[in-house]
């Protein structure tokens, strides 16, 4: 049925198709027409652009830009307050919005009650969640009088730079005072000619200016104005926004103006506000986040509260719990804390439930689609996101970005440089288009001493797609390799003579980087001299990154696979570390890899490495018994050492002579040998390298006898690695274990015992202090335990093909000699069997236990 429809100056007469201004036809199109007819007629409602595209297009299909097309139209006749934007929902009609901005006030209620104000901001929009400290910081720049009038938003997209600026505009609308002539949001997602930026913000401040208008006709306008614009999605037409809000800023100073873009403008007086992920917990426990059963403190952190209330909205039946907490921060971490992939995430909870949405995150594109077709094209999928902000990239930008994506983590900027050059791209350049990278929110940039940079998971992904997509992944998978490679390479030359913490601490952010260069090597499009190189110059880091077992899987893989066409210098460096790394382990294996490497060594004259292998020859053949062998190795070593090179290199005679006195009864003329080491490392200012000489030095006071002196020193060794997790922490306790025992400090030996048993076991070294906690468990009167650990002791040395050091010998001889007097002869061989059969965690749990009340039950 027709009906005619007034509002203001402006009559709908329907019948006839016309629309009149102040009683007078104005020519208006048929579509145009027939858009306002549709928004009228649903007045006060929301209609989808779908929606709308069916009621005016019936039937066909037509792009969405018809519909902005008309749209506007409607406005230059109407004025901007009549058909408000919903971001992501559609168009309503507003009846009460007067016909100019001069007129125009806004009738919906602020947050705070606050008297209204001239605004064309959403008047109705999804909460702001988990960006408290980001609006209050961004609110408090809008006040007016503050030294910056312009202020720019920045972040990758999907960050929620819109919804913050939106939100900051609507806080500046609290005092009518700040902007007596209004808050204007400018949407510049759909202009695409960039000469048309000045017309289109003209045109919703109700300003009619010519459709290729200059900037200063703009200003001239403006003049005067105290308002706040706040210009959003600029990226695309960036060159643009800068030179006109250059102008503006300069010709209007009662002017403030507000952007959104993935990258700074770069003009004059620009603030730029960088907008992170929001925040994550950080291997945080379940049970340390929050005393209430709601787990309540857990919503402080941005991303877990944005889950939280968007998952309630797909699933009104979601509780965020103590069940699923711990893999929901894990969906929110994986997903850097990106508001638009966990707002898809959380839309897919009624599909796939929480541990169904984990699980398929690894396909996050096909996982992570918006659930309304209202959202901007570049929001509808998080792979849409990425290839909007890709696109705005001009073609070497693209080539380096996509080559980062190799990289896992952050990485350093002479790393970057090493895997983005190539054809056309040196070095310099490579730098250039990597700030551009940082600028424009795809790479972010670490703070530090040193920076690092890295991409987001998801961003990431979408690189790693483009880089196959381009057929690079092999080429850069190898010059990655290289890049760590040579970062390797320089660290281990420098071991030596560098303070261990800041080397450590260098090397560390890479080691996930490592691992992905050491897997590529490994594989069938790898390379085996690269993979036996990395391995070999990596031998340190694990050992000091307490990640030892991990280390000797990477030796084993790399050795199994070397060939006669590795060269000699790869080859030696890989056994040497191999057998450094591997501790007494394998007699069989370790001893033939050093006398190898110490073969090559001579072959090629490198003096250092040969040192370096004989040294620890040396010391694997005072373990294994052959003392003779050893002697001669160390008479070698002492004449290759070259007294030019680092005092601290003399660890290796030092320990060695060492090792080998304490072995042949003669263990207090090793005592100045090891003070003499302490010495050094105390000059050389590197405190993990004391370390080392003090537990050296101990070792041979307790073998001497001296119990309360290393007593002494190990509990200072205790104390200078507290509250660090350092790989040696488990090797002191254990050793101090066994002076407590041996002093009959039973207490605190079985305290410091248990202390010491996690770490050990990290680091595969339970067995080294099994006879020691042996002698414990049978001076608490647990016989059956400490002959079940005893068997299991004597078990893993015949394995090895070691046998035990000298203080180990005398805890495993006092152990027996107890036994034989408390045991049964029959019953001791039984359990001594029984023991070897067990695994050295389990013999060992058993020995340690605490309640007396079974000390002695099994006897």
């Amino acid at each position: 049925m027709d009906r005619d429809f007034t509002f203001g100056r402006y009559s709908i007469q329907s019948s006839a198709r016309r629309l009149l201004v102040d009683g007078v036809p104005v020519r208006l199109g048929a579509r145009a027409f027939d858009l306002l007819l549709a928004l009228v007629e649903k007045r006060g409602a929301v209609v989808s652009k779908n929606e709308l595209l069916d009621l005016v297009w019936p039937g066909l299909v037509v792009e969405e830009n018809n519909l902005q097309v008309h749209v506007s139209t409607l406005r230059k006749l109407l004025g901007p307050q009549i058909i408000v934007t919903l971001p992501g929902r559609g168009y309503r009609f507003n009846t009460a919005q007067p016909s100019s901005p001069a007129e125009a006030c806004s009738t919906e209620r602020l947050p705070s009650g606050a008297a209204v104000a001239v605004n064309n901001l959403p008047a109705h929009w999804s909460p702001l969640i988990g960006r408290d400290a980001e609006l209050a910081a961004l609110a408090a720049l809008l006040v007016p009088n503050q030294p910056c009038r312009l202020i720019t938003v920045t972040g990758a997209g999907g960050m929620g730079k819109t919804r913050l600026a939106q939100a900051a505009a609507l806080a500046a609308l609290q005092d009518t005072s700040h902007y007596p002539d209004g808050v204007w949001l400018i949407e510049l997602a759909a202009v695409t000619d960039r000469s048309l930026v000045p017309a289109s913000v003209a045109r919703v401040l109700g300003i009619t200016l010519p459709a290729h208008a200059s900037h200063h006709d703009l200003a001239s306008r403006l003049a005067d104005r105290r308002m706040l614009i706040v210009l959003d999605n600029c990226e695309h037409v960036i060159a643009e926004v800068a030179a006109l809000t250059s102008t503006l800023t300069r010709s209007v100073p009662t002017l403030t103006l507000l952007a959104t873009s993935q990258e700074p403008l770069k003009v004059d007086d620009e603030y730029v506000f960088r907008l992170g992920t929001l925040s994550v917990p950080v291997d945080e426990p379940v049970d340390s986040i929050g005393a209430d059963g709601g787990l309540s403190a857990t919503l402080n952190f941005g991303a877990l509260a944005l889950f939280d209330v968007r998952a309630r909205e797909a699933l009104p039946q979601f509780t965020l719990n103590a069940d699923n907490l711990d893999s929901v921060i894990d969906i929110c971490r994986r997903l850097d804390g990106i508001p638009l992939a966990i707002e898809f995430a959380a839309a897919r909870l009624p599909l796939l439930g929480v541990e169904g949405l984990r699980a398929k995150l690894d396909d996050r594109f096909r996982l992570l689609t918006n659930c309304t077709r209202l959202a901007p094209k570049r929001q509808q999928t998080l792979h849409a996101a990425l290839e909007w902000s890709h696109s705005l990239l001009s073609a070497d930008e693209q080539k380096v970005f996509r080559r980062l994506g190799i990289f896992v983590g952050s990485f350093s900027l002479d790393a970057a440089q090493h895997v983005g050059m190539g054809d056309e791209l040196d070095l310099w350049t490579v730098l250039d288009h990597l700030a551009a990278l940082v600028d424009k929110s795809l790479v972010i940039s670490e703070s530090g001493t040193t920076p690092r940079y890295r991409l987001l998971t998801s961003a990431r992904v979408f690189a790693l797609e483009r880089l196959r997509a381009a057929d690079e992944a092999t080429a850069i998978a190898r010059r990655h390799a290289d890049a760590m490679l040579k970062q390797s390479n320089a660290a281990y030359a420098v071991f030596w003579t560098a303070d261990s913490v800041e080397l450590l601490t260098a090397a560390l952010p890479d080691i996930d980087n490592l691992r992905a260069a050491f897997a590529w090597a490994a594989s069938d499009a790898g390379d085996g001299v690269r993979l036996s190189a990395l391995v070999g110059a990596s031998g340190w880091l694990w050992r000091a990154a307490d990640l030892t077992a991990e280390g000797r899987q990477w030796f084993d893989l790399a050795i199994s696979r070397i060939t006669d066409a590795l060269p000699p210098t790869i080859e030696a460096r890989l056994l040497l570390g191999y057998a450094t790394l591997a501790h007494q382990a394998a007699a069989d294996k370790e001893i033939p890899a050093l006398q190898r490497a110490a073969t090559l060594y001579r072959a090629i004259s490198d003096g250092r490495g040969l040192y370096e292998a004989l040294v620890a020859l040396a010391q694997k053949q005072v373990w294994a018994g052959d003392l003779v062998g050893a002697e001669q190795r160390i008479v070698e070593a002492d004449a290759v050492f070259d007294p030019s090179w680092p005092l601290t290199l003399s660890e290796g005679q030092l320990t060695a002579r060492t090792y080998l006195f304490e072995m042949t009864g003669r263990p207090a003329d090793g005592q100045p040998l090891m003070e003499t080491l302490v010495a050094i490392m105390r000059a050389s200012g590197d405190a993990r390298k004391l370390d080392f000489a003090l537990m050296q030095l101990a070792e041979n006071l307790f073998i001497q006898g001296k119990v309360i002196e290393a007593i002494s020193v190990r509990r200072e060794i205790v104390q200078r690695v507290a509250n660090q997790r350092v790989s040696y922490a488990g090797n002191n306790l254990g050793n101090l274990c066994a002076a407590l025992v041996f002093n009959n400090e039973l207490d605190e030996a079985l305290q410091t015992a248990r202390a010491s048993m996690v770490p050990l076991q990290r680091v595969g070294l339970l067995r080294t202090y099994a006879d020691h906690f042996a002698l414990l468990a049978c001076k608490l009167g647990r016989y059956a335990a400490a002959a079940q650990l005893l068997g299991r002791a004597d078990a893993g040395f015949a394995a090895s093909g070691f046998a035990r050091e000298a203080s180990e010998q005398r805890a495993a001889r006092m152990t027996m000699e107890a036994l034989r007097s408390a045991v049964a002869v029959d019953e001791l061989d039984r359990l001594l069997i029984e023991g070897a059969a067990m695994t050295d965690e389990a013999a060992v749990r058993m020995a340690l236990e605490t309640d007396r009340r079974f000390a002695k039950r099994t006897i």
